[in-house]
């Protein structure tokens, strides 16, 4: 097991411009870092399995493009809880090969919000499992609930969760579950979820591509799921 735990007041500054990357570890705890104006995307998590990151705060402009706050790849069992990411791009993007990733009292926003993707871009095959978002807050996010994927792509995406997750949106598609036309997306849970859109004039809506699921309590509704 390996603990890090940073001071309160450590920041990885403009002078910095780096991104703090987490490779081939396990059993990883990190609580209490801060991280602010990066000029790069913030974290990277990489071929890590069981970790938790806890007390996290990541803040860019929200002008500043490919800020990503967490960047997730060929990971599982990896908790982020208990966080406050403010960024130019996805506050978290969980990309191919990654599963059992929880997601928890993290608020977001601005920035484009949770993303499960992009994914199979050039034809590439991409498997993801387990993903579940819960008791999160979005504010003025380009999107809440999100799924990215080349609809071309061999694609394969199951068990996703959304739940108990409140906020805005800057845009109106506040829900946005794109899959692959291929393989499509199984086990789609989104419940409790209330998002809407600070657009003037204009409602909030949700929209899906090949999205297989059911919804509950949820605002705007989700039709688009298939059963």
């Amino acid at each position: 097991m390996i603990n890090v735990n940073f001071p309160v007041d450590f920041n990885i500054n403009n002078s910095m411009k780096k991104t703090l990357r987490f490779l081939n570890c396990s059993s990883l705890h990190v609580s209490g870092l801060t991280s602010v104006d990066s000029g790069q995307n913030h974290i990277s998590i990489h071929s890590c399995h069981h970790g938790t990151f806890r007390y996290i705060t990541l803040i860019a402009p929200d002008e500043s493009p490919n800020t990503d706050g967490i960047d997730i790849s060929n990971s599982n069992n990896i908790e982020i809880s208990k966080s406050n990411i403010r960024t130019g791009d996805d506050c978290i993007a969980i990309n191919g090969s990654s599963s059992y990733i929880n997601i928890t009292e993290l608020t977001c926003g601005p920035g484009h919000g949770i993303s499960v993707g992009s994914l199979g871009k050039n034809g590439t095959k991409a498997e993801i499992e387990e993903i579940h978002v819960k008791n999160c807050t979005f504010n003025g996010t380009q999107n809440g609930a999100r799924i990215k994927t080349w609809q071309t792509a061999a694609v394969q995406i199951s068990d996703i969760t959304f739940r108990d997750i409140q906020g805005t949106s800057n845009k109106t598609n506040v829900i946005k579950l794109s899959c692959s036309e291929t393989l499509g997306c199984t086990n789609i849970l989104v419940e409790n979820v209330n998002l809407t859109s600070t657009a003037e004039s204009k409602e909030a809506y949700s929209s899906c591509v090949n999205a297989h699921g059911r919804s509950s309590q949820s605002i705007p509704p989700i039709d688009c799921l298939l059963g």
